[in-house]
This record gives C-alpha cells, structure tokens and sequence, in this order.
C-alpha cells in the first residue's frame, strides 16, 4: 500500500511545471512570510543583508523573488526521485533494516496530503515541508552510500533553503519531526532482525504507523532541532547570507560586496 500511495505522490510531482507553477509557488512563499512590502522578497533581504550597500544588492536581488520560487519547484520535484530511490533501498535492502524503517516513517509522511502544510497548496508550495524529511531520510542512510560530499552538501543545503520558505509556526514542527525520525534510527539501531523486519513490513503494508517505539531523548541529533545549517550563514526566504555575500539561487551572487554574474 505504502508503495503504491508513494508512485501516485510522485506522479502529481512529475506533474509539476516550472514555468507554469512558479508564480503560484511565490505567492504562496509571499502570503506565509510576510515582508514590509506585502508584493516583493527585498525588503525582507535587505533587512538581513546587514551592510550591503543598497545598490549592489540591488543589482543582486533584482527578479530574486521569480529566481527563488521556480528554484523552489525544481527542488521539489526532485523530491520525486529521492522518494523512488528510497523505494528502491527498501525493496532490495540496499541498506540496513534500522534505516529501511526510518525510511518508510519519512515515506509516509510524504504522502500524507494533510501534513504540516497540505500537499494541496498550489504550485507545489504544499511539497516543500515533504521534501525536508525526504532529504533527511537520505542524510540518514548516507553512511551506507559510497561517499559524496556535494551530494552531502547540497542535501543540508536543500533543507535549509525550504525551511527558509515555510511558514513560522511550522518551522519548529518539523524541527521536532526530524529529530523524531533522527531518533528513531538511532533507537532501532542494534534491534533483532526480525523486529526491524515486522515494523517496516507493517507501515508498508497499513499505510500507517504500527508500533515503532518511543525514542528516548538522548538519540536525537543535538543543535538546533536538528535542522542543518549551512555552513556560517543562514537562509532567508530562500536567499543565503553569510557576511557581506548575499547568494540568490540562479541568479547573480554578491561576494564580498561585489556582484558576481
């Protein structure tokens, strides 16, 4: 049932269009992080930025908030084939059965349509709280995978940039929910086989959760909820800072307040 329930989630990800859901996407970015000027991401920027001279950023931020929102559809539907792949671990354990488990918890949360943010909201917007806990499930079996730090990187990356776009209030949720699903991986690690088995098997085969045992409050990652940073910056609407350098994801950067194309 899981799996089946996965495929048809991925299908209305396939659907998505860049072109024709990006406009949705940033008015739904737009009505959940209100900014000073009701129509435009820069203020907000501005406000973060700390000492940009107001024209470099300028030149920086110009058509950010169209730069940001088909960004933030193209990492979503990307979100399609981590949840395949992860199908794939599962079905051919390709990873340990501690980690099968925390894989098919992050796998039906991805296609519950009433989540934290539903899965109805327009262009794509209600995948985005789906694609943090798809990619922290990928962080958590990324020690059984052959190494690869851009791999590594842009997944922390990815996390950080949607979280920079959901709503407030649900921000710390999902912080929560990922040092649950954190937690319970490293709680199963070391259990028999045949416990690991019977839990995947039965969340596979309901739909639901069956019996995965309360995680105690040691095994969960430490910081800030769990939610990686990215490096010594932070993501602001979808747009990175770090000191002077301001960086609009397919768009120009300004590093070291100077605008690189």
């Amino acid at each position: 049932m899981l799996f089946r329930m996965v495929e048809q989630t991925c299908e209305r990800l396939d659907g998505l269009d860049v072109q024709r859901d990006a406009p949705a996407m940033l008015r739904q970015i737009l009505a959940v992080r209100p900014q000073h000027d009701p129509g435009s991401l820069v203020d907000a920027v501005a406000l973060a930025s700390g000492g940009v001279p107001a024209d470099e950023l300028r030149a920086v931020l110009n058509g950010a908030e169209n730069k940001v929102a088909a960004m933030m559809v193209t990492r979503v539907k990307e979100s399609a084939a981590i949840a395949r792949r992860m199908v794939e671990f599962i079905r051919g354990n390709q990873v340990s059965l501690h980690v099968q488990v925390g894989l098919v918890v992050a796998l039906l949360y991805f296609v519950d349509p009433q989540d934290l943010v539903p899965d109805s909201a327009a262009g794509g917007y209600g995948f985005v709280d789906d694609a943090v806990l798809l990619r922290v499930g990928l962080v958590e079996v990324a020690h059984e995978l052959p190494p690869d730090p851009l791999r590594d990187h842009k997944l922390s990356d990815d996390i950080s940039m949607f979280a920079s776009v959901l709503p407030p209030r649900v921000v710390p949720v999902l912080e929560r929910m990922v040092m649950e699903l954190q937690g319970i991986v490293r709680t199963l690690r070391g259990h028999p086989a045949t416990l690991l088995s019977m839990l995947r098997d039965q969340v596979i085969s309901t739909g639901a959760l069956a019996n995965i045992p309360a995680v105690p409050r040691h095994a969960a990652i430490s910081g800030t909820y769990g939610l990686p940073s990215s490096g010594a910056g932070r993501w602001e609407c979808g747009v990175y800072f770090e000191g002077r350098n301001v960086i609009v994801p397919g768009g120009p950067s300004l590093i070291d307040g100077k605008v690189h194309p």
